[in-house]
C-alpha cells in the first residue's frame, strides 16, 4: 500500500490506490506478467534384466524397473506450476471461451509426481 504510485517520482510499479470503480484490473495489462520458461524432467523409466546377468535363472525374465513421473521442475516462475495455466478449449460455441487468458495461472494444482516400481517375470 505504501509503495503505490502517488505522483511524479514515485513507484511505477504499483498502480496508484482509489476508491471507486475505475477498471483498472479489468484491463489487460503486464503488471504481473512473468517469465514462464522451465526445464521439466517430466518421464524416466530405468530398468535391468536380471536373466543377463544370471543366464540359469529358470525364468525366461526377470525385469526390475522404477518409473518417475514428474521428477522435477526448474523455473522462475512464482507460481505453482508453469505448465499449467486457463484455457478453455478453442470452441468459439463455447460461452466461456476467451482466447486473451491462455497461460494464466488460476490458482490449479501442479502436476503430481508419481513413482512407480514394478517387477516383470515372464516364465
Amino acid at each position: 500500500m505504501f509503495e503505490r504510485w502517488t505522483g511524479e517520482g514515485t513507484s511505477n510499479k504499483w498502480p496508484r490506490l482509489t476508491n471507486g470503480n475505475h477498471g483498472n484490473y479489468q484491463r489487460v495489462s503486464d503488471l504481473f506478467l512473468e517469465r514462464g520458461d522451465f526445464v521439466k524432467i517430466q518421464n524416466i523409466i530405468v530398468g535391468y534384466d536380471f536373466k543377463r546377468l544370471a543366464p540359469q535363472l529358470p525364468v525366461g525374465q526377470l525385469r526390475l524397473y522404477f518409473t518417475a513421473q514428474n521428477l522435477f521442475t526448474i523455473t522462475g516462475y512464482s507460481g505453482m506450476d508453469p505448465e499449467n495455466g486457463f484455457n478453455f478449449e478453442n470452441d468459439s460455441n463455447n460461452p466461456n471461451y476467451s482466447p486473451w487468458v491462455s497461460g494464466i495461472d488460476l490458482g490449479y494444482y501442479p502436476a503430481a509426481k508419481t513413482f512407480l516400481m514394478g517387477l516383470n517375470v515372464t516364465f
